[in-house]
């Protein structure tokens, strides 16, 4: 417990350290709870607050194993909301005092669709002062831009992992599932001045706590936010015991 307190008394960890704080235990994972919630309360305040989330569309060009919106998965309903439908949304998030949306959807990026993306956006900020968030995958440069020009201002592109090998073991290895491609579209994002903000799958089979950030222990610093989500085994998932995973120890 005391080696545990001694590194929560630093401002940044080592990749030893990181690993050493997920495996606390015990007693140890209540002192990790109550100094995150000190390191809460000293940087921000005590509030929640709600974002309007939009999810605009489940038609999707990528095909990640984990993923029920991956192109291969036919047995579900593909949709794409209509500009009116998310302007909809949008204005009941505004008369609702959300302060502002996301929109999120698969991954698509045919010129006829990012126009319209970007065409929304402009319609959005015409509704009153929302901010606007986008989760809408990788994209070029240029199209980063435009959307930014256009009034979005936070991008969420999470890494998942940012161990290559494991990155690899839950995508395709392809010219559309491309490790260091995700990692130059959120160098991009933050270059263009988006607030950007990415994360990580937890609980994923096989992952070792060394797993959860790979190469970049300083993920919490190469992002303005970052969020985890727990990997869950669900139907749609593609054939979960078809492709190897390291073996947890």
């Amino acid at each position: 417990m005391d080696a545990l307190k001694d590194i929560l008394l630093k401002r940044e960890f080592s990749r030893e350290e990181i690993v050493r704080l997920l495996g606390a235990k015990g007693d140890e994972v209540e002192c990790l709870l109550n100094k995150a919630l000190e390191v809460k309360l000293a940087e921000t305040d005590n509030l929640v607050r709600l974002r309007g989330l939009i999810e605009i569309g489940n038609v999707c060009t990528k095909d990640c194993f984990y993923c029920g919106l991956r192109r291969s998965n036919h047995s579900i309903n593909r949709y794409s909301l209509t500009r009116e439908q998310i302007l909809e949304c949008a204005r009941k998030a505004y008369e609702l005092g959300y302060g502002s949306v996301a929109l999120q959807g698969g991954e698509r990026s045919d010129e006829g669709w990012i126009e319209e993306v970007t065409t929304t956006i402009r319609e959005i900020k015409k509704i009153g002062d929302l901010g606007i968030t986008l989760s809408l995958g990788e994209q070029d440069e240029e199209t980063y831009r435009r959307w930014f020009e256009a009034g979005a201002h936070r991008y969420l592109l999470r890494i998942e992992t940012t161990d290559e090998e494991l990155f690899y073991r839950i995508h395709p290895r392809d010219a559309r599932h491309d490790f260091r491609r995700r990692i130059e579209c959120i160098d991009t994002l933050k270059r263009i001045g988006f607030q950007t903000g990415t994360g990580v799958m937890i609980r994923q089979s096989g992952a070792l706590p060394t797993t959860c950030f790979g190469s970049r222990p300083g993920m919490l610093r190469w992002s303005a936010w970052a969020r985890t989500s727990p990997t869950l085994t669900l139907p749609y998932s593609a054939r979960p015991a078809s492709f190897p995973l390291p073996r947890s120890e």
